[in-house]
């Protein structure tokens, strides 16, 4: 029976709407970002413009979306996602925005773990598609968990 319950911890499945962290020092921009995530009825979005706050906010509701800008006081987004990666046990799925047009700075979010770079000017096309992307990777979870737990109550029912 223990082995059962953990294997079930291991299937868990996404709650909607997920909860998507905003991040950016520029209100107007944050503004777009928080357009975007209410075009997408699965997306709370929480916006902040202090990152250490943000940081702390992540922590305390397990938030699994982040998007973030890179250049900002107090702590820059790659320095952000670091943190996160090294601190939390869940993982996140980070979308980052820069204007900064430096590609070993895109390079290290890659190598953190960002899903998408957005490069500033955006559009709110572009951050609808991105968030949409990462959307896209959370239903397709939790088909895979239904999947596998049909599997195995239909083996159940026949074994």
């Amino acid at each position: 029976m223990k082995r059962e319950s953990l294997l079930l911890g291991l299937f868990m499945k996404y709650q909607f709407p997920l909860k998507v962290a905003i991040i950016d020092d520029e209100p107007e921009i944050a503004d777009l970002y928080v357009l975007a995530c209410q075009r997408i009825p699965d997306f709370d979005p929480i916006p902040f413009v202090d990152p250490l706050f943000a940081l702390e906010e992540i922590s305390k509701h397990k938030i699994p979306i982040v998007l973030t800008d890179i250049d900002m006081p107090g702590l820059k987004g790659d320095d952000l996602i670091k943190k996160c990666v090294q601190n939390f046990d869940w993982s996140i799925d980070f979308v980052v925005s820069t204007a900064l047009i430096n590609m070993s700075v895109a390079h290290r979010c890659f190598r953190l773990g960002a899903r998408e770079i957005l490069i500033k000017p955006i559009g709110l096309a572009d951050v609808t598609e991105a968030l949409e992307r990462v959307l896209h990777r959370y239903k397709k979870w939790n088909d895979t968990i239904s999947e596998i737990l049909d599997r195995r109550a239909s083996s159940r029912s026949t074994g």
